[in-house]
This record gives structure tokens, sequence and C-alpha cells, in this order.
């Protein structure tokens, strides 16, 4: 599992660990990371790391997700976002003799706009960024609704599930799942070029407070493959699965 996945994932478990406030707030704390490979040769994986969070009037860093709210008044806000993504595209040849000829896949900056607004009893957003690194070149769009499922009255416990529909341009999909003409002439896969793509997910997660300070948190995310992603000849997967559970103080 590369330091990009472990950073991606962590960024989603502290989204459920902190939430508005009037005051600055810093989060940190132990977690256990999950982590699943479209790749053929993909590590997936379990390991525990640190993690660290801030929420500030306008300011709200989650691991490599950085919000600053040109507009923000309850539950609506519009912000300038900038992604460290995505930990689930990475992938590392290492020398892997399958892999020969198959250069790595990197993740990159996205920088864009999210809006929020409630929605049907829950909270629904779209995020509109383009990769600023030079990686892909492309662009990445996802519509994200969730709703609690179950809670506790005062909030000392949450369960929410979510949808998401995620948009990926064509310059974005080839570079993770594409094979180039040069690829193709070093390896033994064949030319491939999968276009832009449409990709559901399901998401689980929520937290339970133990003290005013001391939180448990967990996530889970399942993403289904588009086909064309799943006919790559770099992809031996169907869904790709992330989950955290961590500790977290609030200061």
């Amino acid at each position: 599992m590369k330091v990009q996945s472990v950073i991606l994932l962590v960024s989603v478990l502290l989204g459920y660990s902190s939430g508005s406030c009037s005051q600055s707030q810093w989060s940190a704390g132990p977690v256990g990371i999950l982590q699943s490979s479209p790749y053929i040769g993909g590590e997936s994986g379990f390991l525990f790391v640190p993690a660290i969070a801030y929420e500030g009037e306008k300011l709200k860093v989650r691991g490599p997700f950085v919000d600053y709210y040109v507009y923000d008044e309850g539950m609506q806000g519009l912000s300038m976002a900038l992604t460290f993504a995505l930990g689930a595209n990475d992938l590392e040849v290492d020398n892997d003799p399958i892999l020969n000829g198959i250069d790595d896949r990197d993740s990159g900056f996205l920088a864009g706009v999210r809006v929020e607004s409630p929605l049907f009893n829950g909270t629904g957003s779209v995020a509109v960024q383009t990769d600023i690194a030079d990686k892909s070149g492309g662009q990445r769009a996802i519509i994200a609704w969730s709703k609690p499922l179950f809670d506790s009255n005062p909030r000392d416990w949450i369960l929410s599930a979510g949808v998401e529909v995620v948009w990926e341009s064509a310059d974005y999909a080839n570079y993770y799942y594409g094979v180039t003409n040069q690829e193709a002439m070093l390896s033994v896969y064949s030319e491939y070029e999968p276009g832009s793509i449409i990709s559901p997910a399901l998401t689980l997660g929520g937290y339970y407070n133990f003290t005013q300070h001391w939180r448990f948190v967990y996530n889970l995310e399942m993403q289904i493959l588009n086909s064309d992603v799943k006919d790559s000849p770099l992809v031996d997967q169907n869904t790709v699965t992330s989950g955290v559970i961590g500790l977290v103080y609030n200061f």
C-alpha cells in the first residue's frame, strides 16, 4: 500500500471525525486502514498510521482535502477545493515481471470548486476539479449524497450511508487505466484507451463519542468500476474497497 493511499483514506476518516464549528479545532489520533487495488499486481493491505485534521471558520484541512470556503452558512457551502488524489489509482510497478514495460501511475493534485447543500433529508455535494500536477492532465467530478441512518439525541453516535457518482475525463481515465502505444510495444499488453467514464460508489460510516474529546470513527467505501475500466488489461477487479477505523482526539 503506497503512502498516497494512506493519506487519502485518513482524510476520508477525518471527514467524519470533524464537523462544522464556530472555533478552530484540531483532531488527531491513530487509525487503521484497509485498501484494495484494481490493478494486476497492485498492493492491498492493512496498516496503522497517525492522522491529523484542522477545522477553521474558512479553512478546513482533512488529510489531502483542503477547502477554503467562499460561502459557508449552516449545511450550505461553496469552497475552493484542493485534493491530493487518488489513492486507489496508484500503480507502482517495482520491477514486477507481469508489468514489464508498464509505467507507474501516480497520484496528482486536483484543484477546483465544491458545492454542498441539504438534499432529501441528507447532504448533497458536487465537486469539479482538474489535475494541476501534470499527471493525467484530466478532470474529475463527483456528485455525492449521504444521510444518517441511525443516530442518538444528542448525537453521541451516528451511522450514515451515501452514494456517489464519479465522472473522469478521457485524459484522466486513459492515464490511470489505458495502455499507451509505447507501453504496448514494450509489454505483453495491447494498446487500450477507455475514454471518459462514469462509476458509482457506496459509502457507510460514522462515529461514536466516548467522551467530550475522544471519538471512535469508521468508514467503508466500495467503488463499482466502470465496464471500460474493467476491460483494461491492467485491471483485474470489479470493485475497489477501502475502509478505516480509528480513535481521534478533538482538541
